[in-house]
Formats: C-alpha cells, sequence, structure tokens
C-alpha cells in the first residue's frame, strides 16, 4: 500500500503521538508498504518539508508540551503528496489535518483519523482540566470540525473508544494499541555509582499539569523512607520551574532531565519503582516502555488514564490525586522487594506481548477495512491479499 500520514509534528521524542507516529511508519516499511509523511518542518527522512505555524502568546506554551502546529499549505503541497496514495491517515484535529482530510476527500483517496489528544491535554494546560464545560466544548469541537467527516477513527485503548462513544461519535472505533519499540526489554544493568544508595522512583513524560509529577513530590515527603528516596524526572514541560520549587525540601533533590531512547532503556531498567501517575492518559506509552523493561510500576487508578489496566497487581495501583496512597504503595515495595523481584518477571513476560511489531498488522487490517469499504467493489483494492 501507498500510505501517507498528515500529522502536524514527526520528529518530537517529548511527544507520544510523534513518537507512535515514527514507530508505526518504520513498521509499516518494514512489511514493504510506502510510507510518505506530510508534516512541518521534519528533518526526518520521510518529511515533507512544511513550515510550522506560531501562535502569538501561546508558542512557548504549545513548544514545552513538546508539541508543533504546521502551517496550512497550498491544495496543490497535499495534492502532489497525496498523488498515488491508497489510503491517508490523519492524526490530531488542527488545521492542518483538517486541510488535509477535506482535500483528500476532494481526490476520492480513503482517510482513517485518529484520537490521540483527548480535550484534558488542552484544558489541563489553561488551568480547566476538571471543568466539564470546557472539556464537552472540546470533544464536539473536535467532532464537528474534524472527526464527523470519518468512518474509522483509530484509538489506542479502550477508555478512549469509551469516552468517544459517550460524546456521541458515530465512527467505528478500532481499538489498536500504539505499542512499544523492541529495545526496551529486561537488560543487565546497575544505577550509577551515585545513586547506588537510593530507592530510584522514576517518572517519565511531559513536565505538565495532567501528567501531576507533583503527586509524586508530595508522596515522597509522606514516605517513611523519605531519607532514601531518589525521584528521576525525565521530559521537559511548562511545568518544570513549578516542580523544581515543590521540591526544595527534599532530602535528596530530584534529577530533571531530557534522555535518549538509549538512556531511557538503561533507567528503565535500573529504576527501583516507575511511577505513573498521570489524571488523563490515552495509553500510557512511557509506562508500557517501563513495563516491558521489568519495571514494577505504581500507577493513578484515574478513570481518564487507560494506563492501570496494565497493571498485574493490586499493590501497582493507587487512588488518583492521593499523594498518601501513592506513598502508602511505594512503602509496601520498598517494604516487599522479594515480591517485587518475582513481580517484575511477570511484567517481562506482559511486556514482549506489547511490542509495535505485534500490533502493525492490525493496522494493516484497519487500513484495507477503510480501502474496501470506500471502493467495495474496485479492481484497484483487489490486489491486497487478507490474511
Amino acid at each position: 500500500m501507498k500510505i501517507v500520514f498528515v500529522i502536524d509534528h514527526f520528529d518530537s521524542s517529548n511527544n507520544g503521538t510523534s513518537v507512535t507516529a515514527r514507530r508505526l511508519a518504520e513498521q509499516l516499511e518494514g512489511k514493504g508498504h510506502s510510507v510518505k509523511i506530510l508534516c512541518a518542518d521534519s528533518e526526518d527522512k520521510y518529511g515533507e518539508k512544511i513550515s510550522a505555524f506560531r501562535v502569538p502568546f501561546f508558542q512557548n506554551l504549545i513548544e514545552q508540551q513538546g508539541f508543533r502546529l504546521a502551517k496550512v499549505p497550498d491544495v496543490s503541497v497535499y495534492e502532489d503528496a497525496f498523488k498515488g496514495a491508497d489510503l491517508i491517515h490523519l492524526y490530531v484535529p488542527s488545521l492542518f489535518c483538517r486541510k488535509g482530510a477535506m482535500v483528500a476527500q476532494d481526490m476520492g483517496i480513503p482517510c482513517i483519523s485518529a484520537f490521540h489528544v483527548m480535550p484534558q491535554n488542552v484544558t489541563y494546560t489553561l488551568g480547566l482540566g476538571t471543568n466539564k464545560t470546557a472539556n464537552e466544548f472540546l470533544y464536539q469541537l473536535f467532532y464537528r470540525s474534524f472527526y464527523k467527516n470519518f468512518d474509522y477513527i483509530h484509538c489506542p485503548t479502550q477508555m478512549t473508544a469509551n469516552q468517544l462513544k459517550q460524546h456521541g461519535y458515530k465512527a467505528e472505533l478500532r481499538v489498536i494499541s500504539n505499542g512499544v519499540d523492541q529495545k526496551f526489554t529486561a537488560i543487565e544493568t546497575r544505577k550509577p555509582p551515585e545513586l547506588e544508595d537510593k530507592y530510584i522512583l522514576l517518572m517519565v513524560g511531559r513536565l505538565s499539569g495532567e501528567k501531576r509529577q507533583d503527586l509524586l513530590v508530595e508522596a515522597v515527603k509522606q514516605s517513611k523512607y523519605h531519607d532514601k528516596l531518589q525521584i528521576i524526572f525525565a521530559g521537559n514541560g511548562p511545568r518544570k520551574k513549578e516542580l523544581q520549587k515543590l521540591c526544595k525540601n527534599l532530602k535528596n533533590p530530584p534529577i530533571f532531565g531530557f534522555y535518549t531512547q538509549d538512556e531511557l532503556l538503561r533507567l528503565y531498567n535500573s529504576c527501583d519503582l516507575y511511577i505513573h501517575a498521570a489524571d488523563v492518559e490515552v495509553e500510557g506509552l512511557s509506562c508500557m516502555e517501563a513495563i516491558a523493561c521489568g519495571a514494577v510500576p505504581v500507577i493513578s487508578d484515574s478513570e481518564l488514564s487507560a494506563t492501570h489496566f496494565f497493571a498485574l497487581h493490586p499493590r501497582n495501583i493507587f487512588r488518583a490525586g492521593e499523594a498518601g496512597s501513592l506513598a502508602e504503595q511505594i512503602d509496601y515495595w520498598i517494604e516487599h522487594p522479594e515480591e517485587k523481584a518475582s513481580l517484575s518477571l511477570d511484567y517481562v513476560k506482559k511486556g514482549s506481548k506489547m511490542h509495535v511489531d505485534n500490533y502493525a498488522a492490525a493496522m494493516e487490517d484497519l487500513y484495507l477495512d477503510a480501502i474496501y469499504s470506500y471502493f467495495p467493489s474496485a479492481d484497484r483494492v483487489r490486489q491486497y491479499a487478507r490474511k
């Protein structure tokens, strides 16, 4: 198949949507498909060069979230990119993707969309994360301006699909995990020498409101073992300075850093616990990576976070928004190291089934379904053999 991804930002390593798009493109190419990427300012081999769009007053905030908006180009740019394509995969309800969907539909090319950004990812940044009116407005805005035009929407988790059903989305909601890179697996590694006597609590992801890094800081303060706890925050984001202020009274100052994939692999394998405290999470790529490496997680049970469904033990879950509950679970695992070591092996087994190559075939089936439903009797699709 000849597939075109339309996505504002493709080359970011601080944005889960970009990371998953890159991995899927690589998997599809490995299966012999042709993948072209239409995106903003990409320096990657896949990229069509399109300018980024700067939003007055909000640009710094957008960049701190690890995102970049693409400027809507001339129709001819879309037409050139879409020429000969069998399917267009559009990632977010931006102006750039909305225009791409219109052009593709005018050209008679089948399209699917994906739901990677929940309204709460936007409203938490604006301080309105729990405002039901604001979130409902965005659900309806996304639907009316973008998602109503598709017969198929890719949802990374069942939780995401359930939310869209509750908000009146009419398309077929195909649940397919994004998966994690095959490199994330258990390896032999050691803690850095300066941290050998510390109990490492790792959080990976954007430093933004909905991720709730603040809960981990408060939980460490409440822990019986606060003197030995060492937080590592791996990621960038708008709340970095605020978090640094919250951490001033901790015995061991948290480590803030932005790490390569190889460095993350070592961190996942050397941390004592992986903490996932987010109130809102479509899937939780970083937690999946940690699990695949055998890291034992402690995950928020927020109803808007799909990540807690990965938990294998009741002590891997804490009550959403409650630092005391998180501290209780951290203390439990410190006091039960043998149980944690055994559970780590179970997570390695679970993680081996999460690799992206396990899901690429399901995405191929979704693409074929979209093509067949668009051209139910067309000769052009007879070449695609179903398994």
